[in-house]
């Protein structure tokens, strides 16, 4: 039984009852299929839970072609921007971890990393291994 949409880690999760498993669990939407809606109660401390823990945020600087700053716009919360020629400058907040790595790899040659330094050299770590994988 569905309860509430929650927007965790750059992804959408259902929070909602578990037939299979006869509990309530977090299910992330680009994986649901075949749903059927049943009458099966919810635990209410399931509707207070906190679904989006904190975790050590880093203040991250990048400049993006403006063609895709939409993208930015659409999947960051919480960034300041401005727009200089043809690329706009973003400052944001965003949890650390390999998905902020990824994130922006994802932009390929538009993207450019500013600060901070070590962020940087993470991408160019994984850089250094996708050429060694394909040149």
């Amino acid at each position: 039984m569905p309860n509430k949409l929650i927007f965790k880690q750059n992804a959408w999760y259902l929070a909602g009852y578990c037939c299979a498993r006869e509990t309530t669990r977090l299910f992330k939407l680009r994986r649901m299929k075949d749903l059927l809606i049943s009458a099966n109660n919810i635990d209410d401390a399931y509707l207070i839970k906190d679904y989006q823990p904190e975790s050590a945020k880093i203040c991250v600087e990048f400049k993006i072609k403006n063609a895709l700053f939409y993208r930015i716009q659409e999947d960051l919360t919480n960034i300041e921007f401005e727009q200089v020629g043809e690329f706009t400058k973003v400052k944001t907040w965003q949890p650390e971890g390999t998905w902020l790595t990824t994130y922006l790899l994802s932009f390929g040659a538009a993207v450019e990393v500013v600060k901070p330094i070590e962020l940087k050299e993470k991408i160019k770590e994984e850089i250094t291994k996708i050429t060694q994988i394909y040149f």
